[in-house]
């Protein structure tokens, strides 16, 4: 069955092809990049997708990437708040998608729209059970362990 909305389509590309740019989808969905960035941006608002930051490589700037959030996120807390564990998976799957670059709590922090605190303290916790690596002391970095 045929999307009938835009938002309906993009979350149907989403799901075809997750961790993709607003070029990418746009070119799935066929519709023009302004209108998928306006509904990615609506959709993140309503908490049903997440942007990972591109950043900058060699002084140009990187797209963000999209993905639709995994199950344990899509209902938080009456308070606003992720469920047990759920930081921490986020954090994983971040560091995994993104095995090639060294990452900083706040990076990581920016990157999910989460505390930095609270990311540092599931980068300490993902290094303890050994997820991940930390590669740096001053300034604290940290990578997915292949």
């Amino acid at each position: 069955m045929p999307a009938t909305t835009t938002t309906e389509a993009v979350l149907a590309a989403l799901d075809d092809q997750p961790d993709a740019t607003t070029a990418e989808l746009s070119a799935v969905t066929g519709l023009g990049r302004s209108t998928v960035g306006k509904a990615l941006v609506a959709l993140e608002h309503a908490r049903r997708v997440r942007r990972t930051r591109g950043g900058r490589e060699r002084g140009r700037r990187r797209p963000d990437r999209w993905t639709t959030r995994p199950a344990g996120d899509k209902e938080p807390r009456a308070d606003g708040r992720l469920r047990r564990g759920v930081l921490r998976a986020l954090v994983a799957e971040h560091l995994r998608q993104h095995a090639e670059v060294e990452h900083t709590p706040t990076g990581v922090a920016k990157a999910l729209g989460r505390s930095a605190g609270a990311v540092s303290n599931a980068l300490d916790r993902l290094a303890a059970d050994g997820a991940v690596e930390q590669t740096s002391i001053t300034p604290r970095r940290f990578r997915h362990r292949r």
